[in-house]
């Protein structure tokens, strides 16, 4: 690549402002560079870089926002990652109510904002950093269990959802079941519940 000394500031500057992290901003930058190389070859585009440097960091934080979901299970057991993902998701449903469960499980898997979450959900700011807030306090207490017990035919529909939006990486379908259960009173009265848009 030969872009100018300019331009490769400008690459730095936008991978720190990414990732608030320079050792991470600079391994970006390489993996931004390598990927570009092979997919589009020598290409001198500072847009077309900033994309997939951003797109790359979201892969990241989703990447680890999982792996610390699956490190909260209490002991090291030799599961695969079905197996893994269907009891970190047991957790989660055994220990907090279904909005807990639902909030903590878009933020801490998929990365969404707390913003963007009371967006979706027609909450304020305050209550889903509430919610969030209970959840995280429950979750480092493994002992405790759910003084509300979710439903069952509920739950069953929850976890179906949850480990199949990890599996697959993606909570398209998750979003899709959510107003059938009536969990959130504004998904319920809304037909059209796209929230993809807001995590692009």
């Amino acid at each position: 690549m030969s872009f100018t000394k300019q331009q490769v500031e400008e690459l730095n500057k936008f991978g720190r402002w990414v990732t608030k992290n320079g050792w991470d901003a600079d391994d970006l930058v390489q993996e931004a560079a390598a990927k570009s190389l092979e997919k589009y070859g020598d290409q001198e585009n500072v847009a077309l870089y900033k994309q997939m440097m951003k797109n790359g960091w979201i892969d990241i934080m989703r990447k680890r926002s999982r792996e610390w979901l699956v490190d909260q299970l209490p002991e090291e057991r030799d599961l695969s990652g079905l197996e893994y993902y269907e009891e970190v998701v047991d957790q989660l449903l055994s220990q907090l109510t279904e909005k807990q469960a639902v909030l903590f499980f878009l933020k801490e898997s998929f990365h969404y904002q707390t913003k963007e979450l009371a967006s979706m959900f027609q909450m304020s700011d305050e209550s889903v950093k509430a919610l969030l807030h209970r959840a995280r306090r429950r979750l480092n207490q493994p002992e405790i269990r759910s003084i509300d017990p979710i439903e069952p035919e509920v739950k069953e529909t929850l976890e179906r959802m949850l480990v199949k939006a990890l599996q697959e990486n993606d909570p398209t379908e998750l979003f899709d079941e959510l107003p059938k259960l009536h969990l959130f009173p504004s998904l319920s009265k809304s037909t059209s519940f796209s929230p993809m848009c807001l995590a692009a």
